[in-house]
């Protein structure tokens, strides 16, 4: 005899199918489901074979990632991020993506997709997908400096004249380095 029987299983839990035949022969089998399988970490601002990223010197930068195929049922991953180099490039939370620039120089942050921790959700059996993306931080430069047009002294008088460095981070941003010689 046939018989149809539908049952709702979670991937990479345990199921069993235990059969009865008349009484006769028991047989019994575990499977598991096997979840959507991350193939490939995307980045967004950055296309597929970008793996680099420039920022200023005390700039903020929050990986906005997701995998692909956009099927992978991301309740049973997560991304962490990591850099190599926390002097230059700083990850505060390893969960939240943000990166700051901390210092000028160079580093690379790991983007990986873990499982949960419960079960191996990857399949063939590994523990993590990984994207690397070198992170070159920069000074501000300096693009201008306003000296006053005129200054008028008397002789002998002594005075002091200010500079205003503006920088191709913009009007509110000091550059890095404001050294003005005479």
């Amino acid at each position: 005899k046939y018989f149809n029987t539908t049952s709702t299983v979670k991937a990479y839990e345990p199921i069993t199918i235990t059969c009865d035949i008349e009484g006769k022969a028991t047989l019994s089998h575990e499977i598991r489901v096997i979840a959507i399988q991350p193939k490939s970490i995307a980045i967004e601002g950055l296309s597929s074979g970008q793996n680099a990223l420039t920022l200023k010197k005390g700039q903020e930068y929050t990986f906005n990632s997701t995998v692909q195929p956009a099927e992978v049922d991301m309740t049973l991953f997560r991304f962490r991020y990591q850099s190599n180099n926390t002097g230059v490039v700083n990850v505060p939370d390893i969960n939240s993506g943000k990166v700051v620039a901390n210092a000028i120089g160079s580093a690379t942050v790991s983007v990986k997709v873990t499982d949960q921790g419960q079960y191996n959700y990857f399949y063939p059996a590994r523990n993590e997908y990984v994207r690397y993306v070198d992170v070159t931080v920069e000074p501000y430069y300096v693009t201008a400096i306003t000296l006053p047009t005129t200054w008028e002294m008397k002789p002998g008088e002594e005075g002091s004249i200010s500079a205003t460095f503006t920088s191709d981070g913009g009007e509110n941003v000091q550059p890095t380095d404001m050294t003005l010689s005479w």
